[in-house]
C-alpha cells in the first residue's frame, strides 16, 4: 500500500508539539437525526495535527453520502473541505491538496476541534450510517510503547488467505481487502467472504487503489451488519490489540519495512491480521496474506520486530467491535 494513500486519508499539518495524545471520537447516528444532513461539531478534543475520518453503516441503496470536514483554530473554523463520497455505484476519497490550506489556516497552531458534515444525495439517507468515527493524533509526538505485555491473548481461527494465490491482476496490491475479508469471515463464522469481491467493493475509483483505509472499514461494517462498528484508529500500545483479541475481535494492522520472517520487505506498507499473542514466546500470531499460498499465511513475528514495523505506520489499525466504549477516548 503506497504512501501516496496518505493524500486520500489524512488531513496533516506539520506543527510543533509538547503533547502526546491520540484520541478516537464516535458519533452514533440516531433515528431522530435528519435523513438528509448532519453536522457533528466536536470542540472538546486534545490538540491534534492529523484527523482520520471513517464510518460504519450500510451502503445506500440509492444515491450517495458525501462527507466534508472542517477544523478549528481557537474560535475560528476553516472552510469545509470535501473528504469522501460513498454510495451504491460511486465511492472515492478526495485528493487532499486542501490540507495545505488547512495548514495555512492554522498558522502553525494545532487544531482543537473538528466538524464532520454528512449529506445524502440522490435519494440516499444519512441514517443508512450507524456511526461516524474520527481519530485525532499529533504525528510529531505519537509513539508506540515498547512495553511488552506479560499475558497471552486468545488465539482466533481467522481463515488463512493468500492474496498472492488469488486470481487477480493486482494480487500484490490487495493486502488490505484480503486481510479485512478474512477478519469479517471469522466474525461471521462462515468459510470465506470472497476476497476478490470484497476487493472490488473497496476499490477507490479515482486512484484505483485497494488500500483506502476508510473504504475497507466501511465495507467491513456493511458486510457484518447492524450489530457492528468498524473504524480506523491510531494506537499507541500493543495492549489495545490484545484487549480486542480477548473480546474475540481480530485486528487488521498496517506494517512497513523489513520484518524478520516476512514474505517481502513491505517497503510501501502491508496489511495483516493479528489473531493472537503468545506472551511466553513473545510472538505476535498473524494471518499475513503476503505469502504465496494459504498454508504459509499463519506466521508468528517476534514482538519487537512487529512493534518496529507497526511503528513505521504509526500504529494504524482497523478496529472491529460491537461496542463503542466512549464517545471520545484516548488510545
Amino acid at each position: 500500500m503506497s504512501s501516496f494513500l496518505n493524500f486520500f486519508l489524512l488531513i496533516t499539518v506539520t506543527l510543533l508539539s509538547s503533547l502526546h495524545c491520540t484520541e478516537v471520537h464516535h458519533r452514533v447516528i440516531k433515528s431522530s437525526d435528519s435523513s438528509s444532513e448532519l453536522i457533528w461539531n466536536n470542540q472538546e478534543t486534545m490538540p491534534f495535527s492529523e484527523m482520520i475520518v471513517s464510518w460504519s453503516g450500510q451502503r445506500p441503496l440509492h444515491g450517495l453520502i458525501k462527507l466534508s470536514v472542517s477544523v478549528r483554530n481557537n474560535a475560528d473554523w476553516s472552510p469545509w473541505f470535501d473528504y469522501a463520497v460513498w454510495g451504491k455505484s460511486e465511492q472515492h476519497l478526495f485528493n487532499f491538496q486542501p490540507y495545505k490550506d488547512i495548514d495555512q489556516f492554522l498558522k502553525g497552531k494545532k487544531s482543537t476541534g473538528f466538524r464532520v458534515r454528512i449529506e445524502g444525495h440522490d435519494g440516499a439517507s444519512i441514517r443508512s450510517l450507524r456511526a461516524l468515527h474520527v481519530s485525532t493524533t499529533d504525528p510529531s509526538t505519537h509513539h508506540i510503547s515498547t512495553e511488552i505485555p506479560s499475558k497471552s491473548s486468545r488465539i482466533l481461527d481467522v481463515p488463512p488467505v493468500s492474496q498472492i494465490a488469488l486470481d487477480h491482476p493486482d494480487s500484490t496490491r490487495i493486502c488490505s481487502p484480503t486481510s479485512t475479508a478474512a477478519a469479517v469471515s471469522f466474525l461471521l463464522n462462515i468459510p470465506q467472504v470472497d476476497p476478490l469481491s470484497f476487493a472490488e467493493k473497496v476499490r477507490e475509483q479515482i486512484s484505483r487503489i485497494y488500500g483506502a483505509w476508510a473504504l475497507n472499514t466501511a465495507q467491513a461494517s456493511h458486510t457484518l451488519g447492524s450489530a457492528w462498528y468498524c473504524y480506523v484508529a491510531r494506537c499507541s500500545h500493543l495492549n489495545q490489540i490484545i484487549d480486542q483479541l480477548n473480546e474475540g475481535y481480530p485486528v487488521v494492522v498496517s506494517i512497513q519495512g523489513p520484518i524478520t520472517g516476512g514474505a517481502r520487505p513491505y517497503e510501501s506498507g502491508h496489511l495483516i491480521v493479528i489473531r493472537g499473542y503468545d506472551a511466553q514466546q513473545k510472538k505476535i500470531l498473524c494471518m499475513d496474506p503476503g505469502f504465496p499460498d494459504n498454508d504459509a499465511t499463519y506466521v508468528s513475528y517476534n514482538v519487537d520486530d512487529f512493534l518496529n514495523a507497526w511503528k513505521r505506520r504509526k500504529g494504524m489499525a482497523y478496529m472491529i467491535t460491537k461496542t463503542l466504549q466512549h464517545t471520545s477516548q484516548r488510545i
